[in-house]
């Protein structure tokens, strides 16, 4: 009995060990790379084929478009056919190539067979972004059963069967990436979120899992992002009562960024999280500008702001977090 304890004793004191070894790494790379030029972490995504889910409007459709003008072909799903006929449409109209395809995420085998559609008329998707997002807006009590199975179903369970549809050939290429649009409420729970917020604290299980598996495993080339954008004051959140901060509008949002600019700072937010394998904050931000200087960047750790789209826009690197206050709606 006693030396199972000791054998307990030292196995504790090297995962310590390897874990202070681990977070002093990952701070040094990441001070390390804050100062590598942005002109040498550029990376062609002329090759790639990126997968965007809920990307008939919002937040969805602007990833895609900007994937498609870095030389992307982008495929994008949504139940909502018009929307994503128009998505593929506008990026079509600015020179890029889109497949558009009407896809309930929730149903397992619509999205299986889907996929399938997409392998032989595009190709393997070498870029998932799993965007698509639901919430009702309730308390408890007043939340129908059938929505709270709906907002789970599309908010984390979907995040299965797309990426169990494309991970196989990822995974024979060691090429990939994985993009898991989650929230802050996924952070910290809020009024009126329970099922909501219950979804993206899942949603970020899975991904940090999946990121802990695909490394285990060897799988280098197959990095991963999570995006944690906070609360903003559109339809979709309306009766959400965030605890830390208030939403904010679009023309608030960036009125802010603007001042905080002109000072020579960032934000005048706080950190909300923290993470021991990679600390990056991106406040007051685009989520679908952090999304794509992730995909296009090989090695950025980097935070910042914007305001427009022709400002700099915020460079984040692979295999992390990225927490955002995002001034587009969602």
């Amino acid at each position: 009995m006693r030396i199972t304890h000791l054998h307990e004793f030292f196995a504790m004191i090297y995962d310590l060990a390897l874990f202070s070894v681990m977070a002093v790494i990952y701070f040094m790379e990441s001070l390390i790379l804050t100062f590598i030029p942005r002109r040498y972490r550029s990376k062609n995504l002329r090759e790639e084929i990126a997968l965007v889910t809920g990307a008939a409007g919002g937040i969805g459709r602007l990833i895609a478009q900007k994937l498609a003008a870095r030389g992307c072909s982008v495929v994008v799903w949504d139940i909502n056919k018009t929307g994503v006929e128009e998505t593929a449409r506008l990026i079509e109209e600015a020179g890029g190539k889109c497949w558009a395809y009407s896809c309930d995420i929730t149903n397992r085998e619509e999205v299986y067979k889907t996929a399938k559609a997409v392998k032989l008329d595009v190709g393997n998707v070498t870029i998932l972004v799993n965007n698509a997002g639901y919430v009702y807006g309730s308390t408890l009590m007043e939340i129908p059963d059938e929505e709270i199975e709906r907002t789970f179903k599309v908010n984390v369970i979907s995040h299965y069967w797309t990426t169990k549809s494309f991970l196989k050939e990822m995974m024979r290429e060691n090429h990939g990436h994985i993009v898991t649009i989650a929230s802050i409420a996924g952070l910290l729970g809020t009024y009126n979120c329970t099922d909501y917020s219950a979804t993206k604290f899942a949603a970020i299980g899975y991904h940090e899992s999946l990121f802990t598996e695909l490394k285990t495993h060897g799988y280098d080339g197959i990095n991963t992002t999570l995006v944690c954008p906070y609360f903003i004051n559109t339809g979709m959140f309306s009766g959400v009562k965030p605890r830390l901060l208030e939403r904010h509008a679009q023309a608030d949002a960036r009125a802010r960024v603007r001042r905080e600019r002109s000072r020579g700072g960032d934000s005048d937010e706080p950190d909300l999280r923290s993470s021991a394998r990679d600390h990056t904050i991106c406040l007051a931000t685009q989520t679908y500008s952090a999304v794509e200087n992730v995909l296009g960047s090989d090695v950025s750790h980097n935070s910042g702001t914007t305001d427009d789209d022709d400002a700099e826009e915020p460079r984040h690197g692979k295999d992390q977090i990225v927490d955002c206050e995002i001034i587009m709606p969602l």
